[in-house]
């Protein structure tokens, strides 16, 4: 029988085992010193991840961890069909990062969307970790959960000013791309958000005229 607690600690000493002192100088650079980091890049993380077979228990100890790797190596861990909702709000909890952010919605909480509804999703994460969700959603499914949810979510980021992320524009992408047969209505209603969104008027401006691009050509 797996002791959660005690295979954890196996896992954080390979770890640390593997640790780059130069690495996690990077790493600090486009991080921050919010978290600590034994200077694991994503690829080699992922795979020592694969000498593990995934399991909850697991991924609850490691996702507490005060280190960069423990987190990430919690999300490649993670049994998505067996994730409750209490593991599911201490692994938003513990995203406290963009690139932890990025890992929990491509690993975590765009798997968790295949499995359940958009609305049960909805109840536990922000604007900002929803897009980032329905762009990993659509890169891994080639799909999304439903036009108008997306074309709401997308109108919704803009009003929160979340403008600097790249995360709206691949969103937009998204739509443009999973739903071919909506494409001038989701251009009409791109026109609609800048006159509601005028301080993205610009930017939205550039996503039309990237789709009309692509029309053209």
């Amino acid at each position: 029988m797996t002791d959660p607690k005690l295979e954890s600690r196996k896992i954080l000493k390979k770890l640390f085992k593997n640790a780059n002192g130069d690495a996690a100088d990077a790493i600090v650079k486009y991080q921050g010193r919010e978290l600590p980091s034994f200077g694991i890049m994503y690829p080699d993380i992922k795979n020592l991840s694969e000498q593990y077979p995934k399991h909850n228990g697991i991924a609850a100890e490691l996702i507490i961890k005060n280190t960069r790797e423990a987190r990430i190596m919690a999300m490649l861990l993670v049994d998505v069909p067996k994730l409750d909702e209490q593991l599911l709000r201490v692994f938003i909890k513990q995203s406290v990062t963009g690139e932890l952010k990025n890992h929990l919605a491509r690993h975590v909480l765009a798997p968790f969307l295949k499995c359940n509804s958009w609305q049960k999703l909805s109840s536990f994460v922000d604007v900002q970790l929803a897009v980032k969700t329905f762009v990993q959603y659509f890169r891994m499914n080639a799909e999304l959960p439903a036009f108008d949810k997306s074309v709401k979510l997308l109108s919704v980021w803009l009003n929160e000013n979340y403008q600097p992320s790249m995360d709206g524009p691949h969103l937009a992408e998204a739509i443009y791309r999973c739903f071919p047969a909506k494409r001038a209505d989701f251009k009409a209603k791109l026109f609609d958000m800048q006159n509601s969104h005028p301080g993205a008027a610009a930017q939205i401006q550039n996503w039309i005229d990237d789709f009309q691009y692509v029309e053209n050509n």
